[in-house]
């Protein structure tokens, strides 16, 4: 049986077709290379998982405060609670501040090295599925738990309260 030919091209594997088939090779055989090359053209390519990017603050040091000027439009683009991400922001700058209906002032001054690296570690633990890495999540309470739903794989992940 020639499994290569144009006639067999979809018919299912059988003793004999794999009989036909070398078991381990370093290299890939002539005859897979040829099933290679007919199946790329017809092939889906996956988009890259690049379409999520962090988004960056504009922020402003006044005196010993730092305002976060565009703190919502942020948090929307994650599809997170302002709220949520505030907090996590005062932890973790270990500040006080105040949310304001667009922005926030944190008492401190704060570079934006700092404010990136805050911003990548939330987006890590509450925005990025641990699973299959992408975005498209939302952070759902049950009881006394938040769990990481992952709308792309259906993942459901435990993360910390902040």
């Amino acid at each position: 049986m020639d499994v290569g030919s144009k006639n067999n091209a979809f018919l299912p594997l059988t003793a004999a077709t794999v009989q036909e088939m070398p078991l381990s090779s370093s290299q890939p055989s002539a005859e897979y290379l040829k099933w290679l090359d007919r199946a790329k053209p017809g092939a889906v390519q996956a988009k890259s998982s690049d379409r999520f990017e962090i988004p960056e603050f504009r922020s402003s040091a006044m005196k010993m405060k730092t305002n976060l000027m565009n703190f919502r439009e942020v948090s929307q683009a994650l599809n997170r609670d302002m709220r949520h991400m505030y907090k996590y922001f005062m932890k973790a700058l270990a500040t006080s501040g105040s949310i304001h209906e667009d922005y926030v002032v944190l008492k401190g001054k704060f570079s934006r090295a700092q404010l990136s690296e805050v911003l990548k570690n939330y987006v890590e633990q509450y925005v990025v599925c641990p699973v299959c890495r992408r975005p498209d999540t939302v952070i759902m309470k049950e009881g006394e738990f938040y769990f990481l739903i992952c709308d792309a794989c259906g993942a459901r992940s435990p993360v910390k309260r902040v």
